[in-house]
């Protein structure tokens, strides 16, 4: 995911996958036990490039009103608060492995709001096993909060050890 500064965004996140006519939740986060930089257990916040104080945070450190159905705890990354100059940020929040060798469809459920300045952009990538794979990606500022529902079938499938 990359970033620039201006970049305010947060993420619910709830991937399903339709077995036949079942379905199964393979990951579904509230992130209720991740607390400041620290995220949820097996997941990972990762700086790629800028300042390396300039991570996601589960705690709104700046008290963003963030719109129902989002309530806290939530990841947010805000770059104008965490990292206030004109550093490009590249900034990663990694969740853990899933199972994807069963299945026939697999979705990403997620709320978020994405309030960029003029040159920043978010990015949902999948892990096909091997490669990363974008399957979305938001440049425009977007309702607080939208809701999101993103196909990663044609990336994850049949993948044991997919993110």
């Amino acid at each position: 995911m990359k970033n620039h500064k201006g970049f305010r965004i947060l993420v619910i996140l709830v991937t399903l996958t339709l077995s036949g006519y079942s379905q199964e939740y393979l990951l579904n986060e509230d992130f209720s036990t991740a607390s400041g930089t620290t995220p949820p257990a097996n997941w990972q916040n990762i700086v790629i490039t800028g300042q390396a104080d300039c991570l996601w945070h589960f705690n709104n450190p700046g008290n963003r009103t963030i719109s129902f159905p989002v309530t806290s705890p939530f990841a947010i990354l805000d770059a104008p608060l965490v990292s206030p100059d004109t550093t490009t940020e590249t900034v990663i929040l990694e969740s853990p492995s899933f199972d994807a060798s069963q299945g026939v469809f697999f979705l990403l459920f997620f709320d978020h709001y994405f309030f960029p300045d003029s040159a920043a952009n978010a990015k949902v990538f999948a892990f096909t096993g091997s490669d990363w794979t974008e399957v979305a990606s938001f440049d425009a500022e977007t309702a607080n909060p939208a809701s999101e529902v993103v196909d990663l079938t044609s990336a994850i499938y049949g993948n044991p050890n997919a993110k």
